[in-house]
This record gives C-alpha cells, sequence and structure tokens, in this order.
C-alpha cells in the first residue's frame, strides 16, 4: 500500500514555518533566507517528501556537473553551500569542472564526458560562450548561475548596474570624487557591467574621466590587486575613495592603504562588493560592501535545474531570476569614523 504524500501544512508543522513560506521554497526559494530552506528541506525529508517528488530518477544519472573556473575565489564557497543543498535535497551527486570551455575541442571532450559519465543536468558559474552553451543544451539542460551569456537559456544572478549605483551614490553621498574603481578581468559579465556602471554613474554627476582611474586585475587574487593598488597610492593621483568589485580587492585596499599612512575612511573610503564575512567583518577597519544573497542565487539555481529536468521531454520556457542585494555600512565608509 502506497504511503500518503505528505502536504505542504504537515512540512509546515514539523519545520515550525507556514504554509506560505513552504510553498516559497518549493517555488520561489530566491526568496526564502538559508536557514529557513535548510530547516524546511529537513523536514521534507523526515516526511520523505523529497523521494516522492523525484521517484523519476533511474539508475546512475544521478550526477550534476558544475563549472566553476576559479573554486579558491571565496565568492562562490556560499554558492556552492547552495547548490550543493539543492542537489543533496533531490537525492543527486555533484562533480566539478574547473577547466575553461573555450574551444570546440573542450566541448567536444566534455559532451563526450557529459554521455559516459551519465551526467543529466549543468550548472555554469563561469563564463562560456553562447554557441557552446546551445551545444551543451542540445545534450542536458543547463542553467547559468552569476555569470550569463545568453537569455536563451535559464539564469540566476543579480542586477550590477543597479548595485554599483548604490555603492557610488554612498561614496558621492561622503563628498568623495576622486574614486578609483577596481575591477576584475572583462571577460567577466559582471566586470563589463560593474565598470559600464560606473562610468555610467560619473558622467551623470559631471565627474570627467580625468579625477577618476579604473584598473583590471587578471583575476579575483589579493596579491594582484595588492601590488595594482599599492602602485596607484604611489602615483600623484592620489584617490579619496576606493570601490572594489570584491572584498579581496577592497582588503588589499585598506592594506595598501595603511602602508602610505592613509587613514581609512578619514582621507579615503572603501567600499568592497561580495559581503563576505570573514572578510569584510574581520579587517580593521570592517568593510562596507554590497552583499549579495549568495546561498540563494546557488540553490535557486540548483532548483531551475531539477525543473528542467523533470520537464525536459516537454522543455518550459527560461526562467530569468535577478535577486537584491543590499548596501552594508560599516566602519571603512562611515562618517562617525574619527
Amino acid at each position: 500500500m502506497r504511503k500518503k504524500k505528505a502536504t505542504i501544512a504537515e512540512i509546515a508543522k514539523l519545520s515550525g514555518t507556514s504554509a506560505a513560506t513552504v510553498s516559497r521554497v518549493l517555488n520561489h526559494p530566491e526568496l526564502v533566507n538559508e536557514n529557513t530552506i535548510l530547516q524546511i528541506q529537513n523536514a521534507m525529508k523526515r516526511l520523505d517528501y523529497a523521494s516522492e517528488a523525484f521517484t523519476d530518477k533511474k539508475g546512475p544519472e544521478s550526477l550534476i556537473l558544475i563549472h566553476v573556473s576559479e573554486p579558491a575565489n571565496m565568492f562562490y564557497t556560499d554558492i556552492m553551500k547552495g547548490i550543493n543543498a539543492s542537489i543533496l535535497f533531490h537525492n543527486y551527486h555533484a562533480i566539478f569542472l574547473h577547466e575553461s570551455i573555450s574551444s570546440t575541442a573542450s566541448i567536444d571532450f566534455l559532451l563526450r564526458q557529459i554521455a559516459k559519465c551519465g551526467i543529466c543536468g549543468m550548472i555554469l558559474c563561469a563564463p562560456i560562450q553562447e554557441i557552446y552553451c546551445r551545444m551543451l543544451s542540445q545534450s542536458i539542460p543547463i542553467v547559468q548561475c552569476t555569470e550569463y551569456s545568453s537569455t536563451q537559456f535559464s539564469y540566476v544572478g543579480i542586477d550590477n548596474y543597479k548595485s554599483t549605483t548604490a555603492a557610488m551614490d554612498h561614496i558621492y553621498s561622503l563628498g568623495r570624487r576622486k574614486t578609483l574603481f577596481v575591477n576584475g578581468p572583462l571577460e567577466y559579465r559582471y566586470a563589463r557591467e560593474r565598470q559600464e556602471a560606473f562610468i555610467t554613474f560619473m558622467d551623470k554627476v559631471g565627474i570627467s574621466s580625468s579625477q577618476y582611474q579604473i584598473i583590471n586585475i587578471a583575476k579575483i587574487d589579493y596579491n594582484m590587486a595588492f601590488a595594482s593598488i599599492n602602485q596607484a597610492l604611489s602615483s600623484d593621483r592620489l584617490p579619496d575613495s576606493i570601490f572594489a568589485v570584491s572584498d579581496i580587492f577592497a582588503v588589499a585596499a585598506a592594506k595598501a592603504a595603511g602602508r602610505h599612512g592613509i587613514r581609512v575612511p578619514q582621507d579615503m573610503v572603501i567600499v568592497g562588493f561580495d559581503n563576505i564575512n570573514i572578510l569584510s567583518t574581520v579587517t580593521t577597519p570592517a568593510i562596507t560592501s554590497i552583499s549579495q544573497p549568495r546561498f540563494q542565487i546557488g540553490y535557486t539555481a540548483g532548483e531551475l535545474l531539477f525543473e528542467a529536468i523533470q520537464t525536459k521531454n516537454a522543455p518550459a520556457a527560461p526562467k530569468h531570476v535577478i535577486l537584491d542585494t543590499e548596501l552594508i555600512i560599516r566602519d571603512s565608509s562611515s562618517v562617525n569614523v574619527t
């Protein structure tokens, strides 16, 4: 005799949440915080809800491939936690690809491995050309996470223009006009969009390119950033503010400022990006940063992928999820610091 399927009300009661919250986790996980998602997941597991929802999984085809080209970048830590929470909930397993997908030979090899290993879906967390996305999608469902090259496929990310403008509004409100913009490699969409948003903002408020500086660093790396920022602070064009597209860069900026005897925030304010707590809150001074909901980004990417796996024979239209960010003001740009 088949076991009666658990109801949303039962899940809500066991998890100590509401039916509406359970429904949001099932349908719009991007709106729910990490702890609540895990709490409801645990209740679903105890009620055997997940196995009922995904009884169509067969044999060894239980692998999800995650493509992330910079695994050492702490930005991806919580994103991977979110993806893994989704994958494990659905009783699948993750494997990782760190090599770039940048040639026909590399995509051909990858497609052979996908068929050989029984991989049934892929989450892309690194830049990849649209043509390669199309080739992959002919074999397995794909979801783009943080980086995306085409609106033809589902993706999860943030509004880089809006986030950059929020950071620059804050810097501008403090009376700072000579900003050093520390950016990542322009092969990444986030770097291109944030740089474009920065330039647009400066043009809008009437600050000429002679007053601000832009440096692009080859990868998200502390030592590279420190060397580049240290050199910039050694020039005659001393900035009164630094906006960095990564907290790793922001921490390097604070270190470089200290090397030059520059007081933060009195002489120079610093704003980072990602709100990586182990960096932004431990550094002295604590770093103001744009907070991304990284766990929710990863978890939502996983849920979109499993939805695509379920509807593979009758694919639905791609979904594009843009999550909100928040400016967290700390000592590195606080007007109260003396």
